[in-house]
């Protein structure tokens, strides 16, 4: 990573996300809406050991980083061609370092790492991998599955997900999310 706040990012990102986030409201950034904001989020906490929950360690003074990006015009979204449904690849630039990160499959996939000329990490393709899981499911396995599965050792999972669903339902419904 770099050792300090980026001069400014390069945002390589697909349609899909583009199309995706471009309205989001970015959690615990009072009510910041979109990629560069998000992206500013994230280089603000600088951190990603919280995984998925990244934002939910911003506090008051990483707005003043975040609204600085913003306002400075410090990231530029570009599309991402000839890529997966889920690809971002942020370059981010400070003084004589450059770093590159790649998030592809998942939102908390990082498969790629690469500092000035240095490469960090560099993952296998995860969904060739999946894909492989995948072979091993057809149509009437999974009917016979659904037939035939006792319920009570499902029944745990399948309240706590029921539960979980009724409740961002109910919070949407309540409150505006979107753009």
């Amino acid at each position: 990573t770099l050792k300090g706040i980026p001069t400014h990012i390069d945002a390589y990102i697909c349609g899909n996300i583009i199309k995706n986030a471009k309205s989001v409201t970015v959690p615990n950034t009072n009510g910041l809406k979109g990629l560069k904001a998000a992206i500013a989020a994230g280089v603000a906490v600088g951190d990603s050991k919280n995984d998925l929950e990244i934002l939910s360690s911003l506090k008051e003074k990483d707005l003043y980083i975040i609204n600085d990006f913003l306002e400075k015009d410090k990231i530029h979204i570009h599309l991402a061609t000839n890529c997966k449904s889920l690809y971002i690849n942020l370059k981010g630039y400070l003084k004589t370092d450059f770093v590159e990160i790649i998030i592809e499959d998942l939102h908390n996939n990082i498969t790629f790492i690469k500092k000035n000329n240095q490469v960090i990490l560099a993952k296998d393709d995860i969904i060739k991998k999946k894909k492989q899981e995948y072979n091993l499911l057809n149509v009437k396995d999974i009917i016979n599955f659904a037939n035939t599965v006792d319920l009570t050792e499902l029944r745990p999972f399948l309240l706590r997900q029921i539960e979980y669903n009724s409740q961002i339902a109910i919070e949407g419904l309540k409150n505006n999310y979107g753009a």
